[in-house]
């Protein structure tokens, strides 16, 4: 998992991202314009929903995000790869509490505005990790790995 994390803060061009590139064949770059009238900024990626991969990079090409979908999470197949600290996307959420320890922040399901499942965060150095479980409690939907300035984490 260390690659994953290796290439928060990195530019697109990078060695590790290079390397992350070769591991993950079917990476393909998009951009998307969500608010092209509003002056709101693009988002740019590297996805390949096959693999269950997303990475969202600035305009300048710096790693910001990478994101590690569940099975059918938007569209993607499952993650296939090494996930953080030794958990499953079959994890409940009192088993990542009971491996990770608290988090240092949670939000419970909800199903206003939109439904989604519960969503833990724990700080870490130089980044941080997300958790959003899925709706129904069963499984993990999705891992966000976003890039942080350096800090000491708050949940070692």
């Amino acid at each position: 998992m260390s690659t994953l994390t290796e290439v928060l803060g990195k530019h697109i061009d990078s060695a590790e991202v290079r390397f992350l590139r070769n591991a993950f064949p079917y990476l393909t770059a998009a951009v998307l314009d969500l608010a092209p009238d509003e002056g709101m900024p693009k988002d740019y990626f590297l996805s390949s929903p096959s693999e269950g991969i997303s990475i969202k990079h600035t305009a300048a090409g710096q790693i910001e995000v990478v994101f590690l979908m569940g099975e059918g999470k938007d569209g993607y197949s499952q993650f296939a790869g090494e996930l953080p600290e030794g958990l499953s996307f079959a994890d409940s959420p009192d088993h990542v509490r009971k491996v990770l320890g608290p988090p240092g922040f949670e939000r419970q399901a909800s199903h206003r505005p939109f439904a989604h499942g519960e969503i833990v965060r724990y700080n870490r150095l130089g980044y941080s990790l997300h958790i959003q479980f899925r709706g129904s409690g069963i499984g993990i939907e999705l891992i966000t790995l976003m890039c942080d300035s350096p800090k000491t984490p708050v949940n070692a």
